[in-house]
């Protein structure tokens, strides 16, 4: 029994494509090309695969697409091919990464408002996510379902809500249709359905969305400790009279840049992202909080 086959017949019974498309996808040596291999004989789905000899050592670009310059080879290939879209896999095809037509990355948040809008609410999405949707307004408060980072808080959340869809910003990506777990593939597939419907190209969908940066990053805490580092947090945030929030590590609002910071549970680190509609501004305020340390 080819089980290749059978899951490949699974993914092909979700396509509802509407027109033809081409995609690229970038395999990153991972194991996703044994099934996307399955796919390539869809009339209406052209898949174009690069990287996609399985190999250890990972020689393209690593095994994390999300690594500095991982996701340049997928994007020139997308504007040299004029595909519709790109995906890059990580090692194990759990996740995914899209880019435009134009070859620019589509946000975890972004990717999130077209995967969601596919299915009925309610949605569940990481502390990052949240509020980075709750910052553009583009879905009622009472449909998203906020949610500690991490899988296994995912999908309590899935479980005690009946969630949907939900979405991470590591490029996690859970449906109900997939037995609510994670699948890269199976996302590729929900992008294409949903790409084939739009009137315009991804990146006028993009444009059309409230502008908003994200900026993530780490905060080395050296000698210090996470005890040592957020009471100066709380006294920063009462200076900018910031909301603060703490279902995720600590989350300050301002209105206009929000920012989230936990502990990281393995180094001695701070992760941090942060949203807001001025790039500098978000920047800057990163700043003053690697200055506590």
């Amino acid at each position: 029994m080819n089980y290749f086959t059978l899951y490949a017949d699974f993914l092909k019974n979700h396509l509802t494509l509407k027109k033809n498309l081409k995609v690229i996808c970038d395999c990153s040596n991972g194991t996703t090309s044994l099934v996307l291999n399955e796919l390539r004989d869809i009339p209406n789905l052209e898949l174009v695969l690069t990287n996609d000899t399985p190999d250890p050592e990972f020689p393209a670009h690593g095994p994390n697409p999300l690594i500095h310059g991982a996701l340049t080879g997928l994007s020139a290939e997308v504007i040299r091919q004029r595909a519709d879209f790109g995906v890059a896999y990580d090692a194990d095809g759990d996740r995914a990464f899209f880019v435009d037509e134009l070859g620019e990355l589509m946000p975890s948040f972004m990717v999130c408002v077209l995967l969601f809008k596919h299915f009925k609410p309610p949605y569940v999405a990481d502390e990052w996510v949240y509020k980075s949707l709750e910052y553009i307004k583009v879905f009622p408060e009472k449909d998203l379902i906020r949610s500690k980072i991490g899988t296994r808080y995912i999908k309590e959340k899935i479980i005690e809500h009946k969630a949907n869809a939900a979405g991470e910003f590591s490029g996690h990506y859970y449906y109900s249709d997939f037995f609510g777990s994670d699948s890269g593939i199976f996302s590729m597939i929900v992008m294409a359905n949903i790409v084939s419907t739009l009137a315009a190209s991804l990146s006028d969908f993009m444009k059309s969305l409230p502008e908003q940066y994200i900026e993530n990053d780490d905060i080395k805490l050296g000698d210090k400790t996470w005890k040592d580092f957020e009471p100066k947090v709380r006294e920063l945030a009462e200076g900018h009279k910031a909301k603060i929030e703490t279902i995720e590590g600590i989350t300050l609002d301002m209105g206009h840049i929000w920012v989230n910071m936990r502990p990281s549970n393995t180094e001695p680190l701070v992760r941090l992202a942060a949203g807001g509609k001025n790039l500098e501004e978000v920047k800057e305020f990163i700043k003053k909080l690697k200055a506590l340390v």
